[in-house]
Parts: C-alpha cells; structure tokens; sequence
C-alpha cells in the first residue's frame, strides 16, 4: 500500500471540457488547449455528442496525444463543472471533484440520470431511492423526499417530482409550486401553464430581498467558502491511497476510490514516491515500463531492466546497451543509436534475425529513429518485401531529407523493385509474342487481305518495341493488349480495328492499371505507418476488457453478465491472435479463460 500527496495544477474549470475515451469507455475531462497533434484540437465545447456518434476520432490511437486534465475514469461525469464542482460516477457511488480531480465530497451517493455541479450553494443527489440536496460539505439541506430533483435555478427554485408530477421548491425546501404537472415544460415555460411558477419565482424574489433566506443563504455561503479555499489553495493536497489490484498472479494500481490507475496485467509493480512514477515488469519478456501515478504510459514495457531515477533520470538497458531516460518520457539520443549500431554488428556476424528484432525494439521506443528505419527496410528489402522496405526508407527520406545515404538507398530500392518487376514482365510478354504470332496469323488469315496482315504486323512490331525498350531502360512497357484487338466478327464484311486505336487503347489501359497501383501503394504505406500506434491502441482495448471482467468479478450482482463475459473474452482472444500474427505482442491475461465460480 502506498501513500500519495495529490497536489494542486494550474488550471480552471472553464478551460475543460467532457471527454469519453473509447479505449475504455470512461469519462474524464481534456484541456480545451489541445496540443498541435491532438485529435480534437480545436474544440471549445463539450465533446460528448461528437464522441458518442463518431467515436472513431481515436481509431488510430491519437487517444494518447490528448492533453488529459483528469484521467477518462469515471462511468459517468456531468458536462461542466458548476460552481468549481463536478458530479461523477464511480463503483455505483456519485461523488463531487474539482477540476484538479480531487474529491470536495466522497463518493457516497446513489447514481443518478443527470449528473450535475452545484447552483446556489446546494447539489441535488440520489439518497437511497429518493433525492434530496446537499451542501458543499456534503451535509444534508433538504431531505431526501422526492422521487426526482433538479439543481436550483437563479430565481431560487428547482424543479422537483413527487407521484409522477411535477412541481417546484424554493430554497428552503417549501413545495412552492404543487406537483401536478406531466411536463417540467408545461411547468416552467408553456404560457397560461406556467402562471404558477411564475407567481412563485416573484414570491421568492421579494422573499430574499426582505432577507427572509438569509440563514439558509449565509449557511450555504459558509459551507461554500470552506470548499473554494480547499479548491482555489494551491497548498492544500489530497492524501490517496494506492493499492496494488491483483488479477490472478498479475498486478496493478488503483486507489482508494476505486480509480484503475494501471491496468493488472503486470508481474510486479514498483512505486518511486520521489518522482511519482510506476515501474512495472511485464512477465512475457521480463520487460520494464514507467507510468506516471496519473496511470499515463511514459515508456511502455520495452526495457530490460530501469535503475531507480534520480533527479528524474534513470539508467536503462537493452541487449546490453545502456543509456538515460527521463520521468517526461525523453531518452537519450546516443542510447538508440548505440542500439542500431548493435543491429548492424548482429547483421555482420549473419544474424539478421536478431538484428531485424534490435530494430524493432528501437522503433518501438521511437518510430521515427531515422537510421533504425533505415536499417529495417534494408532487411525487408533484402527479403524481397519491397512494399514494406520502401515505406520505411520514405519516411526515414521524409524525417531526414538532408541524409543522402537514406535518399540514394531509396532510389536504389525503387530500381531494384522497377527491375525484378520488369524482369517478370519481360518474361511474360515473351510468351505473349509467340501466342501474339498464332493470332496475328489466325488474325490475318479470319479477315483476309492485306489489312488483317497489316494489323497483325504491327501488333508484333509493337511488341517487339516495348522488350527493346525495356532492355534499354528508356521507357516503361505498356500494359497488356486488349483482348478486343483481335475480336473478329466472323464474317468477310468485318472491319479490323486499326493500329492507332489498338494502341491508344493499350496506353489507356496501362495509364489506369498505373493509378490503380499507384493507389494501392499509398494506402500500404500508410497501413505500415499506423500499424504501431494500432498496436498500441489494441493494447489498451485489450487492458479495458482486462478491466471489466475484474469489475465483473468484483462486483457480480450489478455488473456480471454471462454472455456479455463470453463475448468479452472471445474479443480478447481475436485481438491478441491477430496482433501475433503481425508480429507485435499483447500480452496473454489469465481473464481471457476466467469463468465465475458457481456458489
């Protein structure tokens, strides 16, 4: 069990905004001033509608570019926090926090529809099964005695239901307006309807100006005092306690409300109180990452081994290979560069599997080290997989279009590629001439005359043209004739189609398989590009499956569902196979196989 002090951070209410993240269906809230690469740059309101139709936004894993101010861990959130205070939801309990995540007011509250902050002092809650209101202490004001309540408006009344209807109070709790109403609408707005409402919201008014709620105010301006200072002091701090939650044999971190901060999915964990930070160890390969104790991945679990940070840098190693990093997720530049040269001296002794694996590592660290891209696409190219060596070696061109090593092992990567293509090709159209001769003859002879011999010859003489061409590289060969050159009538009054247009058609059809290829390659290239923040996207769908089934077991009376486990687990299985086969792991959680003990 450890302690943690959580400290004030500069930032307001007004300067957030409501925020589901898919990855694991959890609200929080995001800085309207979104980082020049963050998905939602831009926006200035709430951003639940948007998400709630069109979650995808965060497809390709840009989920991790957004400036989070508090983590996506609630089940439910209200859009905006009112008077400094925002209702959540958590482990079936509704609570208060400020803006800097700090509970104001425990979690104790039954769930409610409408989550809210607070209007004149006071928060409608759910007490029970019926609801009342509460202070910014979070004691009591008004009973709890209604079957729904909403927070107070600025003429002092808020609109309550007892038997079905609807009705209003002021603020000491006074029935002002009878519950009779099958619409809080017909109530508050529709005219002629709303005479009583509005002879009530005179009445309140003229009731404080005469100070006749000047006790339940003063008493509400007291409570609401107490709750701002702990809010606006930047001294005071909120002592947490975390705890390690264990799924099976693995581990992770969540805090004494109930907040996952790190998904159990880890063999050991291991808090650094001074930099606040996690170290934990994956058990697949015994590897180490860092989060931050907000539960943000610093480093994913990548290293073999973290020494412990001081001044906020830590050594590092992998194959062997030492070098720094730091608690912002920086590494040493020289670090990755003596790992590539560890590639190249493994590619030298003949092992370029275990290069090709050095290689991955890096861009797992970085994916745009320039010379680790470099060096893969090399093997890939090597191998034959020009689609995957090219896009790597364009990037790396793109990265550091100064390096002219990088640009002339392009080049020299689309000749080789431009060749075995041509080599095929050449091959192809070889056969294509004796086939051509048997029917330009056949050609020739079907519509007689000098005009089918003449079609026919020049048939074969463009044929010929495209091998010398090619041989002599000055063009590329044009594409495959159309089969309806040679489409015959069978009959003696047929016309045969003429050299001009057999060849104007020909260069139409090459010039349409080139785009088509042309498109083709762009989209695989940009497939190869997302593939790791996929992965890593994949990687925290998979932890937020983890995440349910843990909830599932914990509290099984409001969250357990049998089909809803199958169909959990079965995803995990798909999503952990598919990645495998891609070459990229996700590791294996013993939920994926759990089964609810029967009682």
């Amino acid at each position: 069990m450890m302690i943690v002090v959580l400290s004030c951070m500069a930032q307001t209410p007004n300067d957030v905004m409501l925020l589901k993240n898919p990855n694991n269906g959890k609200w929080g809230y995001a800085s309207k001033d979104q980082n020049r690469k963050s998905p939602i740059r831009g926006l200035r309101k709430t951003a639940v509608n948007l998400l709630g139709k069109n979650q995808g936004i965060f497809a390709s894993g840009s989920v991790n570019l957004i400036d989070w101010v508090v983590p996506a861990q609630y089940d439910a959130a209200a859009t905006d926090f009112e008077e400094n205070l925002a209702a959540v939801e958590i482990g079936g309990k509704v609570g208060f926090i400020d803006v800097h995540n700090r509970f104001i007011i425990e979690p104790k509250f039954e769930p409610m529809k409408n989550l809210e902050g607070f209007s004149q002092g006071m928060a409608a809650v759910k007490i029970g099964d019926k609801y009342g209101y509460i202070d910014k202490r979070g004691e009591v004001i008004i009973e709890p005695e209604f079957e729904l309540a909403r927070n107070f408006r600025d003429n002092m009344l808020a609109t309550v239901k007892k038997d079905g209807k609807y009705g209003a109070i002021d603020i000491m709790g006074n029935l002002v307006v009878e519950c009779k109403y099958v619409l809080e609408e017909a109530m508050i707005k529709v005219p002629i309807s709303n005479k009583e409402y509005r002879e009530a919201a005179k009445v309140a008014k003229q009731k404080k100006d005469a100070d006749e709620y000047a006790p339940r105010i003063d008493a509400l301006q007291v409570a609401s005092r107490e709750a701002n200072k702990r809010i606006n002091d930047s001294v005071w701090s909120q002592t947490l306690t975390y705890s390690t939650c264990v799924n099976g044999e693995y581990k992770g971190v969540s805090d004494n409300y109930g907040r996952v901060i790190i998904p159990p999915r880890y063999l050991d964990v291991h808090y650094d109180k001074d930099n606040h930070l996690y170290i934990v160890d994956d058990d697949y390969h015994n590897l180490k990452g860092v989060y931050s104790d907000k539960g943000d991945v610093i480093f994913y679990t990548l290293f073999d081994s973290i020494a412990s940070f001081k001044n906020g840098k830590a050594n590092a190693i992998v194959e062997g290979v030492c070098g720094w990093i730091d608690k912002d997720g920086y590494i040493e530049p020289e670090f990755l560069d003596k790992l590539c040269d560890l590639g190249l001296q493994q590619e030298s002794s003949g092992d370029k599997r275990a290069a090709r694996e050095t290689y991955r590592r890096i861009l797992r660290i970085d994916h745009n080290h320039v010379m680790a891209l470099n060096n893969m696409a090399l093997l890939d190219i090597d191998a034959h997989n020009y689609n995957d060596g090219i896009s790597r070696l364009k990037l790396a061109n793109k990265l550091a279009p100064d390096n002219k090593l990088i640009a002339e092992n392009l080049e020299m990567a689309k000749h080789d590629r431009k060749e075995r293509r041509w080599n095929r090709l050449t091959g192809a159209l070889t056969t294509a001439m004796v086939v051509t001769g048997v029917t330009a003859s056949t050609y020739a002879v079907t519509t007689g005359g000098s005009e089918g011999l003449k079609a026919a010859n020049h048939i074969m003489s463009d044929l010929n043209t495209t091998l010398d061409n090619m041989e002599n590289g000055t063009n590329k060969p044009l594409g495959q004739y159309d089969d309806s050159v040679f489409d015959v009538e069978g009959t003696e009054t047929s016309q045969a189609i003429s050299p001009t247009e057999a060849k104007n058609k020909t260069k139409k059809k090459a010039k349409d398989e080139k785009e088509t290829y042309l498109e083709e390659k762009a989209a695989k290239a940009k497939k190869d590009a997302d593939r790791a923040p996929l992965w890593r996207n994949a990687s925290k769908v998979y932890d937020s499956y983890v995440s349910q089934l843990v909830r599932m077991n914990t509290y099984p009376e409001k969250y357990y569902n049998d089909n809803e486990r199958k169909k959990i687990q079965s995803e995990m299985k798909r999503i952990r196979k598919d990645w495998e086969k891609k070459g990229f792991n996700i590791t294996y959680s013993e939920w994926e196989d759990w089964i609810k003990e029967k009682k």
